[in-house]
């Protein structure tokens, strides 16, 4: 815990860095709250999308496995030695690709990765809520919860274009019906929203 004096030393030492006016310190914290908020949304979607196509390949290779000891004692099959190799090789070949593509691109390790992402951008969304609720927003406050965001980003992997977009697209949804608990806190102005729109359409 720090003292008072402390506490001093690192406002004044930030001072340049941050703003001095209350109500403007209040309105940063609102801008990176949002902000994890959609940080968190977007890491969501990645999480989600990855754990999807792992759980598809990883039936996709349990079918193929279970047609390859199929085909290999069905005697029905065994008769026609042409089919039952046809359907061995094909079985065979979506086994081998179907394991070479879990192991390469590796989308449980992702989504593990992508999940943990969005849990620590809202787990700072959260933090950043309950020091907007005290009315002396200090310097070092400030600098604390951009030290964290910046670890948060170095740390862990970055979300697509198309998964940004995604987490904009909640924010334009939240101005005709904003979600007091876990939608944007403020509406934007008519320039934000124009640089958002556009973002959107490029």
């Amino acid at each position: 815990m720090l003292t008072s004096n402390e506490r001093e030393q690192i406002d004044t030492a930030f001072k340049s860095d941050f703003p001095g006016d209350h109500n403007t310190r209040k309105q940063l914290l609102t801008a990176w709250k949002d902000r994890a908020f959609y940080a968190a949304t977007a890491h969501y979607r990645a999480s989600e999308k990855y754990e999807f196509r792992n759980k598809l390949l990883t039936l996709i290779n349990i079918i193929s496995a279970i047609t390859v000891l199929f085909a290999a004692n069905n005697k029905l099959l065994a008769t026609n030695s042409s089919f039952a190799q046809l359907v061995l090789a094909v079985a065979s070949l979506f086994t081998v690709l179907s394991t070479a593509v879990q192991y390469l691109l590796r989308y449980e390790e992702r989504a593990m990765q992508h999940k943990l992402a969005a849990n620590e951008f809202s787990n700072l969304k959260r933090k950043i809520e309950r020091y907007l609720s005290i009315n002396d927003i200090s310097n070092s406050l400030i600098h604390n919860l951009n030290r964290d965001y910046n670890f948060i980003s170095k740390h862990y992997p970055l979300v697509s274009q198309y998964m940004w977009k995604r987490a904009l697209k909640w924010r334009v949804r939240a101005w005709s019906d904003p979600d007091p608990f876990e939608g944007p806190s403020f509406v934007p102005d008519e320039s934000e929203r124009r640089g958002l729109e556009a973002q959107l359409k490029g």
